[in-house]
């Protein structure tokens, strides 16, 4: 083989070489470790000069002539070569792309490889035999991974792994190889040879599947598992950079092929040595966590407490990340949040709109509501061009301000709106989902923007999800719009789906025919004539998943489904029955409602009301103002109500009137219930006045039907969705 030295030019006329295939493979393999690892302390200065790309060059078409000839060792070496040769090359392009010198590129004489930065060009340029020859060494290695020792076969596959990362190579060229390393690896003799460092490397390059969901792939996820029940025979020489590694592994798994024990003690390993981290480790630790989904609170105020001493060296990318991942975990309290906010406003100018929005997303998830935060990011959107602005990053600013009860500056909602008119066709579909969650509740109502914004959700209802399908139609329902065609396919698509809806998505369905169908004639004739027998399908439905619905869909179906569905006093009692069974968990404003539906239905159950009074005296201090005219309005339609309740309810009534937090507008439309209870005579003369002057005759007489409007748009959406998850995670 020729020898280098630094009176050869860095870009050689031709090479050619005399070694052996073998021994070629083994020198290739010694030169990228020096000229190709991360390492920059060669040993000689002569070596800095770039002669190995002619040395790769030369030798990938003739290796790949000899591939199915070659040693399952010599083809070993061979793709390790080649693959720190071609990381190297594309870091190093990506390198000066970033700082805005001119990509460099080599050619040799009498070669037919191009040598361009791929990670520059783009991998679909056309490859030559440096870029091929991995692909084919992977090949020629998948038959004779016997031949191999266990470490030896993690090496390859972590080689490969590197390469399908970075996007030089392809995960069809490797999938061959993948196969058989599952099968080879997932022999108990092979794996009682892995030390926990290869265990760490394996479960690392397994669980990148671009293709395939993991969970699809039964081998794998039984591999998967295995590996991480090795790991508890290495316990004593688990150290934290192998521990991270196999945790931020763990997390691509389906939770059944996590096994606890073993989890818990990478977790474990983590945490002894959380303090030491730097931002980025720290940063990929939380990720791990978050994906895992580990709750415990002793866990997550830990690293909550790790985060905020890093916050004065975490750049912003790696704070927002972090912030992102401890909103996820659950974490609430703390001084991170706090002692983050002060340093977002102060280094504004140096976070991209993605780093703002997942800032601001992980405030409005922990509900942390930090008015100078808030108020900065809104002065600093105003002052740039938000036509640059990612779909993603628009829908996940409205959410934010809308979850935070923030008045956003109109000038600020109306770009944020336009942005979203506009290019709405271009937006994903969970994007276009989150931005109408949050202008609802917002409570933007220009229909022009609106309707732009649901049409084009027509031609994608049937690609989404069933969650998804529901929830578009409970926002279309609240959004003011009356559009025959879409409600007629969004119709059509829940009619199709009904068999399988269940809980939440059950219960934004009803409440969404609630509103836009009327309820079935006497007859039993279906009125929505749009999808004939869906009230019989939907009251069916219902029926069959009562005892299965969780508190929060159940009690939005005991608001809609007795009147909208006609039931009888029989399946109304059912509800009640598992409604009851709920009362004692529920916050004041769920029992509010509980008594508003209630109300609606003319559904006077004493056990179920009873218990009902209970636990609102219990909770009363918590009810808001509008709750106690929504509760005193119930108990007068009802014509029913115990003694101890009324007294709690004119306690509460005169708090709120004293606090000027009851205006007259809102008393007008309950003044029959103020006078039955005696409640008129205990307010204020001025308020009594200036109410009287706001009713009419029909209002005075107690002629007015009314219902307060408490299940509004903001109580009933459910919006802890898991797609508003996947949409905001952060990549990996």
């Amino acid at each position: 083989m020729c020898k280098p030295n630094a009176a050869i030019p860095p870009v050689p006329v031709f090479l050619r070489f005399v070694a052996a295939p073998e021994e070629l493979a083994e020198a290739l393999l010694a030169i990228a470790v020096v000229c190709c690892s991360r390492s920059r302390g060669l040993p000689d200065a002569s070596l800095e000069v770039p002669w190995h790309h002619a040395v790769f060059a030369a030798a990938a078409g003739p290796l790949s002539a000899q591939a199915e000839t070659l040693s399952a060792t010599a083809l070993l070496k061979c793709l390790r070569a080649f693959s720190m040769h071609l990381l190297a090359e594309a870091s190093a392009a990506r390198t000066s792309s970033l700082a805005g010198e001119p990509a460099a590129s080599w050619a040799i004489e009498g070669s037919q490889t191009s040598r361009l930065p791929l990670l520059v060009t783009g991998p679909s340029l056309t490859r030559g035999p440096v870029e091929e020859l991995p692909a084919v060494a992977a090949e020629a290695l998948s038959s004779r991974l016997s031949e191999l020792p266990a470490h030896s076969v993690v090496r390859a596959l972590h080689s490969l792994y590197c390469l399908e990362a970075k996007g030089l190579l392809s995960e069809g060229q490797s999938a061959a190889f993948r196969a058989a390393a599952v099968e080879e690896l997932g022999r108990a003799e092979r794996l009682s040879q892995l030390s926990v460092r290869d265990l760490g490397y394996a479960l690392q390059a397994l669980t990148f599947s671009p293709g395939a969901p993991i969970r699809d792939q039964p081998k794998l996820c039984q591999l998967g598992r295995s590996l991480l029940n090795e790991v508890l025979l290495h316990v004593a020489t688990l150290t934290p950079e192998d521990a991270l590694r196999l945790l931020r592994a763990a997390a691509f798994l389906p939770r059944s092929a996590r096994p606890e024990q073993a989890i818990d003690v990478i977790a474990a390993e983590v945490m002894r040595e959380l303090r030491v981290f730097g931002p980025q480790r720290l940063c990929d630790t939380l990720a791990a966590f978050s994906q895992i989904r580990m709750k415990e609170t002793g866990l997550v105020t830990n690293l909550g407490e790790a985060v905020a001493s890093q916050l004065a060296r975490c750049p912003p990318k790696q704070l927002a990340a972090s912030l992102h991942s401890l909103a996820k975990l659950g974490l609430r309290q703390g001084p991170v949040f706090r002692e983050a906010a002060p340093q977002i406003v102060r280094d504004i100018v140096g976070f991209t709109y993605r780093d703002l929005a997942t800032c601001l997303w992980a405030f409005a998830k922990a509900g942390q509501k930090d008015t100078a935060l808030l108020s900065r990011v809104q002065d600093f959107l105003k002052g740039q061009n938000l036509s640059r602005l990612a779909p993603a990053d628009v829908s996940m600013l409205l959410w934010s301000y809308s979850r935070l009860d923030w008045e956003l500056d109109p000038d600020l909602l109306s770009s944020f709106t336009h942005h979203a008119a506009v290019g709405c066709h271009n937006y994903s579909k969970t994007s276009l989902l989150v931005t109408c969650l949050a202008l609802g509740r917002l409570g933007f109502a220009r229909q022009p923007v609106l309707v732009e914004l649901y049409r084009s959700l027509y031609g994608r209802l049937p690609d989404l999800t069933d969650s998804q399908l529901a929830l578009a139609f409970l926002l279309f329902s609240g959004s003011g719009i009356r559009d025959a065609a879409l409600l007629q396919r969004l119709l059509f698509e829940s009619s199709q789906r009904l068999p399988r809806l269940r809980g939440q998505d059950l219960s934004n369905v009803v409440l969404a025919c609630s509103r836009l169908l009327p309820a079935p004639e006497p007859q039993g004739q279906d009125a929505g004539e749009v999808v004939p027998g869906l009230h019989d399908a939907l009251r069916k439905r219902v029926l069959d998943q009562l005892e299965q619905l969780p508190p929060e869909p159940l009690l939005g179906i005991f608001q809609a489904a007795p009147k909208f569905l006609g039931f009888s006093q029989e399946e109304s009692l059912r509800v009640t029955t598992s409604l009851l069974r709920h009362v004692p968990n529920q916050s004041a404003s769920e029992l509010a409602r509980c008594l508003v539906g209630a109300a609606r239905a003319e559904l006077v159950h004493k056990p179920f009301l009873l218990e009902l009074f209970h636990h609102l005296r219990k909770k009363r201090d918590a009810l808001s103002p509008s709750e106690v005219v929504a509760c005193i309005w119930s108990a007068y339609v009802l014509g029913f109500c115990k003694p101890k309740f009324q007294r709690s309810l004119t306690f509460v009534l005169q708090r709120h009137v004293k606090d000027w937090q009851l205006p007259a507008g809102e008393l007008r439309d309950i003044l029959p219930a103020l006078n039955h209870f005696g409640f008129w005579e205990r307010l204020p003369a001025s308020l009594r006045r200036a109410v009287w002057r706001l009713s009419g005759d029909d209002l005075r007489k107690g002629r007015v039907c009314y219902f307060p409007v408490l299940g509004s748009l903001k109580h009933h959406l459910f919006v802890e969705f898991l797609l508003i998850f996947v949409l905001f995670t952060v990549g990996h």
